[in-house]
C-alpha cells in the first residue's frame, strides 16, 4: 500500500508491516515499502517511474499538491467536477 507517515499522525503510528487477519483459513499482512518515504523522494522515484499521476496523491482533486487524501469530497468547494482525475485529464 502506498500510505506513508506524512500523510497524517495515525498512518505515522502504523507499523510498516504487520498481520491484519489470521485464522485457520488465511493469513492476511499489511505492508506499506513507502511508509517512511519522505514525498520529495516519492516525487523523486515517481517523476522516472512508468506510473500515471493519480488525483488520490491530492488534498483534494487536481491539486497537485501531493498531500494526500483522506477522505472523498463533494460539493462545489472541493473541486470535483466529474470523476476521478477529471482535472487531471484536463490539464
Amino acid at each position: 500500500m502506498g500510505l506513508r507517515s506524512d500523510e497524517g499522525a495515525d498512518r505515522k503510528k502504523r507499523p510498516p508491516s504487520r498481520t491484519v487477519l489470521a485464522n485457520s483459513a488465511r493469513v492476511v499482512d499489511e505492508w506499506l515499502p513507502v511508509k517512511d518515504w519522505p514525498t520529495d523522494a516519492v516525487k523523486e522515484w515517481h517523476a522516472s517511474a512508468p506510473v500515471p499521476y493519480c488525483w488520490t496523491y491530492d488534498s483534494v482533486p487536481g491539486a497537485r499538491d501531493w498531500r494526500g487524501n483522506t477522505r472523498c469530497p463533494s460539493g462545489p468547494e472541493s473541486g470535483w467536477t466529474s470523476g476521478p482525475g477529471a482535472e487531471q485529464a484536463a490539464d
